[in-house]
């Protein structure tokens, strides 16, 4: 157990590092730091009263930007994926003495971390252009929940679709079409008349904020209840991901099938019915 924890924790590291050396990756979240404390500032005069940069005001601005910070975790999951098989170096990879799942779950923990440390830049700079336009009444509480709570599960959710996407059809572009196309598509869930929070997936929200009375209604209780039905959906895709997880040269999808049957024991079958229950037990409940 301490060796798996030790083994998980240096990949991930390592692969946490490896997406912060992209220097387009860079210039991305530069740009996108940059096109907040630009929207923060223009959004003042957008109304007819003048418009104080409160916290909330400055995550209603963050918020903007979620679909886009969806669509660069999406992509940049994709990319480690696929980096190891483009580089070629993943049969090395494959034959190194730890289980497929402990990759995986590395590069999951490394890209929920590659988001975390996106939205600490932003809360940072969120402070920052406050402090800039000489308002002082920063309520870090409300950043960090807001933060890592709403855009980090959505965030956690959209990488753990990607890595699943990504291993099912065995192909970088393909897979970033998909993954960029479910994002986009979920904007229009309501269009179609998808509206109920169950198709929501990675579309979790807090709900309005007042200062005088917080969030209001059961916004909260709301956002908990659809995350944990969420999980477990997302529990599910994980294993499902570690099933049909390409290790070697057989790519064949008669081949994986055929694996990731004789993969189905164990831990996997514990983390799969375990999702089953979550997801089957929230929606009776609901």
């Amino acid at each position: 157990m301490k060796n798996t924890l030790k083994t998980v924790s240096m990949l991930s590291i390592f692969y946490f590092k490896q997406v912060w050396k992209e220097l387009p990756f860079i210039i991305i979240v530069i740009c996108g730091l940059a096109l907040q404390v630009a929207y923060t500032i223009i959004a003042r005069g957008a109304y007819e009263a003048f418009v104080y940069p409160t916290t909330y005001e400055i995550l209603r601005v963050i918020r903007r930007f979620q679909p886009a910070i969806l669509v660069l975790m999406a992509l940049y999951t994709g990319e480690l994926f696929s980096r190891e098989r483009i580089i070629k170096i993943s049969p090395l990879m494959d034959v190194l003495p730890y289980k497929g799942g402990i990759r995986l779950l590395s590069q999951i923990i490394a890209m929920v971390s590659v988001l975390g440390s996106v939205l600490l830049l932003m809360m940072v700079t969120g402070i920052g252009t406050q402090f800039g336009l000489g308002y002082d009444h920063i309520d870090f509480g409300q950043y960090l929940f807001t933060l890592f709570t709403e855009l980090l599960f959505n965030g956690s959710f959209i990488v753990i679709l990607t890595f699943f996407i990504h291993v099912l059809v065995n192909h970088k572009f393909l897979g970033h079409a998909l993954g960029i196309l479910l994002i986009i598509a979920q904007g229009y869930l309501a269009v179609w008349g998808l509206e109920h929070k169950l198709y929501q997936y990675a579309k979790q929200s807090l709900g309005p904020y007042s200062d005088l009375i917080g969030y209001q209604g059961n916004s909260l209780q709301s956002f908990f209840y659809y995350s944990i039905y969420w999980l477990g959906i997302g529990l599910i895709l994980i294993q499902l991901t570690k099933l049909f997880t390409i290790r070697g040269i057989e790519t064949g999808l008669k081949n994986r099938i055929k694996l990731a049957s004789s993969r189905f024991r164990g831990s996997v079958v514990v983390y799969v019915i375990s999702g089953f229950i979550l997801f089957i037990a929230w929606t009776l409940h609901i």
